[in-house]
């Protein structure tokens, strides 16, 4: 079986261990979500790479958690971009792990590649009904 996800890795951020979780995930949500089977590119950034992005593309001159870039054909679904420090610093505040919060990340920014989001809120209560039940998964 090949992957279906393509990693890459911002300077100075170390390649996560046990990668074959985010692989099984993506593949049940795809599954659970009846979605073809399509790769997602996942590159995990340091904050100083996320600003760059997040200013570029969503006009905030600041970090933030997670970037999707959706594609609408062919057989890559989009790109993923977390921000690790971030997500570390999420992780403290929630009292978790940062490889915890890299899943729910992971998890979230999958939904967005599939055309869910969460800037209404009656799209916000579907997404969040997906988000969890995806991560009680991991």
């Amino acid at each position: 079986m090949s992957s279906l996800i393509q990693w890459s890795f911002g300077s100075g951020v170390s390649p996560l261990r046990n990668r074959n979780e985010f692989e099984a995930q993506w593949r049940r949500i795809l599954k659970k979500l009846k979605r073809p089977q399509r790769t997602l590119e996942l590159r995990l950034v340091k904050s100083s790479e996320m600003k760059k992005f997040n200013h570029r593309f969503r006009g905030k001159n600041k970090p933030t958690d997670v970037l999707s870039f959706p594609l609408d054909s062919g057989p890559l679904q989009g790109s993923l971009l977390i921000d690790v420090q971030t997500a570390r610093l999420q992780a403290a505040q929630y009292g978790h792990s940062p490889r915890r919060e890299i899943q729910e990340l992971f998890t979230h920014g999958c939904l967005h590649l599939l055309g869910f989001d969460h800037e209404k809120s009656s799209q916000a209560r579907t997404m969040a009904r997906w988000e969890n039940f995806f991560n009680r998964h991991w």
